[in-house]
């Protein structure tokens, strides 16, 4: 694969590759929570959001045997040895210990097999590679509108309905560098549901703006990355008809 393709596609081997050759630069004396938060963009006291991005780490790496399995590569066991001491490392769940614990499962070795299985199934769930920018644009359009529908005089259970479908999209977008583009599926698919159920209040004031343009971007990233039609075009006039014309322009 050219290092162009590397660049421009991405598969959960990539992600993961990525991820731990990023872990592997750290030094050793390094707390292991303020490791993880960092590279996986959680805040270091926030176990639970910690230990939820490491569990869906643990998702690329079940992903990757998976992608290994289903190919016809020979030898899958020489790709496959990689995987335990990831597992390894992963699931040291003593957050406050030395990083050192970490890199010794994190070997250079590791990473070359790892490296090897991103050649052989680069071609197994393809997506396009997520820009950081896009992400933080799309975040900083979240934190717009949660303050803006904070401060309303909406509803308190539609206002309540909302600001929790915003915080949920904000964690989802955190957990974008470690799923991609199913993390904004999930993420677009549940704000969708919650704006259903809260429609007959929607109007075309400038909180309801917001939210939508929040829900228009997370949708053309998505289609962007995975070639898939936009999810949100024929639901849109469902929501709010004024501000179909707008979507996907």
């Amino acid at each position: 694969m050219s290092e162009q393709a590397q660049q421009n596609h991405v598969t959960a081997t990539k992600r993961l590759h990525d991820i731990l050759l990023k872990a592997r630069s750290y030094d050793n004396h390094h707390a292991i929570k303020d490791v993880w938060a960092e590279i996986l963009g959680v805040k270091k006291d926030d176990f639970r959001e910690l230990y939820f991005a490491l569990t869906k780490l643990h998702e690329l790496v079940d992903e990757t045997e998976k992608a290994v399995n289903k190919s016809e590569l020979r030898n899958k066991n020489l790709y496959l040895r990689c995987l335990p001491p990831i597992r390894a490392a992963i699931s040291h769940w003593t957050l406050n210990g030395q990083w050192a614990a970490i890199t010794y499962h994190i070997t250079p070795s590791v990473l070359q097999d790892l490296e090897h299985c991103v050649e052989a199934v680069w071609d197994f769930k393809v997506e396009e590679s997520i820009d950081n920018e896009e992400l933080k644009r799309v975040s900083d359009e979240v934190d717009d509108a949660f303050q803006s529908v904070e401060s309303s005089d909406l509803d308190p259970e539609v206002k309540r309905v909302v600001l929790e479908m915003l915080e949920n999209t904000r964690r989802l977008l955190v957990n974008c560098r470690i799923r991609g583009a199913e993390a904004l599926r999930e993420a677009l698919t549940q704000a969708i549901g919650n704006l259903v159920t809260v429609r007959s209040s929607m109007t075309q004031d400038a909180h309801w703006q917001k939210v939508i343009k929040v829900i228009v971007t997370l949708d053309n990233i998505y289609s962007r990355a995975t070639k898939y039609a936009p999810l949100l075009k024929p639901i849109m006039p469902l929501l709010l008809p004024a501000a179909a014309a707008s979507i996907h322009k």
